[in-house]
Order: structure tokens, then sequence, then C-alpha cells
């Protein structure tokens, strides 16, 4: 593995575990459990920073327990038919993932890569089995996750079923910035993803999604970066596409 638990002295400048643990109390999975399971699962966590471009798990790799996104980004790589492995969705803070392999009891279906610098919770396998041991409704709770995730795979996929092309983008962009539905509390988290990758996602060839995003930043809805997409006005693209909607 690339990454390892941080000591002290090794987390100088990174979150440390008391503020990586309030950051997920406040959103994502632990903000839907009862307190006290929160609590429990928050003495276990490992504190863990994995650099840019480095695996948090792979495909094949062995059972393990699951991983919150205190800070920075991840992207989830899939490879179903055996192809080369491409983004499938992203996670920012409050993203936890990687509860299947610990539910089913099996290797990893999918890897998990950094996109930036992260910090990350880990849960080990054993130390929920503990838990699990002590309260019988721990993997009610656990589930909750894999709920959370499947609802977002859902979301990923009505997206891009969207006829129009520029709507089919807002929307994958909403979607994967967590800014779907609503705003999030503080502002949205830029998107660690390259052209090639975003028009794959919207089924869209370079050279039509390029036209696409050079509009929506015309419009001062996103700005682009080099691999970065940042939504500097997620409600106007809410609105692009509930214009969408009304057109259909």
């Amino acid at each position: 593995m690339a990454w390892a638990a941080l000591d002290l002295d090794e987390r100088m400048g990174h979150l440390g575990i008391a503020e990586a643990s309030q950051q997920l109390s406040a959103v994502g999975w632990l903000a839907q459990v009862p307190p006290a399971f929160r609590d429990r699962v928050l003495e276990v966590c490992h504190l863990i920073q994995v650099d840019r471009r480095q695996p948090v798990y792979s495909v094949g790799d062995p059972i393990g327990g699951p991983y919150g996104v205190a800070d920075g980004a991840v992207s989830v790589e899939i490879s179903p038919y055996d192809d080369a492995p491409h983004i499938g969705y992203v996670g920012t803070r409050g993203f936890w993932f990687g509860e299947v392999s610990l539910i089913a009891q099996q290797p990893r279906i999918v890897g998990v890569v950094a996109t930036r610098p992260t910090t990350l919770l880990h849960l080990p396998a054993h130390a929920f089995e503990e838990i699990a041991a002590e309260d019988p409704l721990a993997w009610r709770y656990l589930a909750l996750m894999t709920t959370r995730m499947v609802a977002n795979a859902i979301g990923v996929v009505d997206d891009m079923m969207i006829p129009s092309s520029r709507a089919r983008v807002a929307a994958i962009l909403l979607t994967l910035s967590g800014c779907r539905a609503a705003d999030p509390d503080d502002e949205a988290p830029a998107l660690d993803l390259t052209h090639e990758e975003v028009g794959r996602l919207a089924n869209l060839s370079r050279s039509r999604l390029a036209t696409i995003l050079r509009d929506l930043r015309t419009a001062e809805l996103i700005d682009c970066s080099y691999r970065t997409i940042r939504l500097t006005d997620p409600a106007g693209l809410r609105a692009l596409l509930r214009e969408s909607h009304a057109e259909e």
C-alpha cells in the first residue's frame, strides 16, 4: 500500500484525528447514525494520508473495511468488463466507500485513487466486527453507507440518460460535486477531472465537450483549470437543467 497510519509528527500540515473526526461527524454516513454508534466508530478509526494519484486500494485487494474522506478527494475506478480502469464516480468530504468488501466478505471489486492529497479515516474490518458483536444494529447502520452509494450510482445513471448533451454535462457535474439537489454548506468542491474523463461520463466527444464547457464557463457557471472543474454557480446549473426538462 502507498499509505500508512500516521503518527502526530507525520501529520504536520494535515488534518489531525480530532479535526478529521469532526469533519466526518457533520456530513455523510456518520451524520446519519446514532451518536453512540458514531462515537464508537470514531474511537477505532485510523487516520490515513494519501498523496495525489496514490491508490487507497485496488481491484482484487483483500477484504477490508470502509474509508471516509475528511479532506481532499478520491475517484472510484471501475473495469466491469475487463476494460482499462476508468472513473465511475468521485467523492469529496463526507464520502464513505469500501463497505461492500466487508459485508460480502469478498476482495475489492473497484479501485479507489486519491485525486489530490487526501485525509481519510479508515474503519478496519476487525474493529467493525468487534463493534457489531456488541451492537446487533451495527450491520444495519453500515448498510446505510451502501444505500447512499446505490443512490449515488442511480443518480449518475439517470444523469447519463438526459437527452440534451449540455444538460447532461451540467447534471453530471452537479451530481459529482454533491450539488444536484442543493448547494453544500461551504463552496462547491473542485472536481479533479480531465476533459477526457468528463467526456466518457457524459458520452461525448472531446470537441463537443470542450464547446459545452466553454459555454458554461462563459456563462460563469463553472471555472476550469488544468485537470480541475469548479462549479461557481450550482444554482445556475440547476436552473439550466430545469429549463432543459421544460423544453422536452
